[in-house]
């Protein structure tokens, strides 16, 4: 699991709460960038596609994302679905992400099914992104072990 992303991605969630909204992979508003600085609204999915690339490199189309050429601003690669690209970068496996993105299949102690308001998700979507991030195995690091070199001998 990628755990910096996820933690990236719930610091970016817990600091604009208004551009949060499980209900929508990405979208953008003029009206919420005239009235909040940024118009873009996104679920985790669409929030860690945005962290790992950068606002700028990503076309959204429906529930579709294509990373920009940095170069040209054209799409590059094929389109593919958000939460896959997303399940991707986090190193999540099926059954994670497909509880992960969709708040009806959160574990019961991240959400009160009764009150599944805007406030609720955005806090407790912060904590389960947290919470993962807590129980992702850190990567292992590979010692290399350097050769000695032989010592020289001198008037053999």
């Amino acid at each position: 699991m990628n755990r910096e992303l996820l933690l990236k991605v719930a610091d970016t969630i817990e600091k604009h709460p208004d551009n949060f909204d499980m209900g929508q992979w990405y979208r953008h508003s003029a009206w919420r960038k005239q009235h909040y600085g940024c118009g873009t609204v996104a679920c985790i999915a669409g929030w860690t596609v945005i962290c790992a690339y950068g606002q700028d490199k990503v076309m959204f189309t429906d529930s579709f994302v294509r990373v920009k050429d940095v170069d040209s601003g054209a799409g590059t690669g094929i389109s593919a679905p958000v939460p896959n690209v997303a399940q991707q970068l986090l190193g999540l496996t099926d059954e994670q992400a497909d509880e992960l993105f969709y708040v009806p299949r959160w574990p019961e102690e991240y959400c009160d099914r009764g009150d599944l308001s805007r406030a609720v998700v955005h806090k407790t979507a912060v904590q389960y992104l947290r919470d993962l991030a807590a129980q992702a195995e850190p990567e292992i690091q590979y010692r290399t072990e350097t050769k000695e070199e032989e010592p020289e001998l001198v008037g053999v």
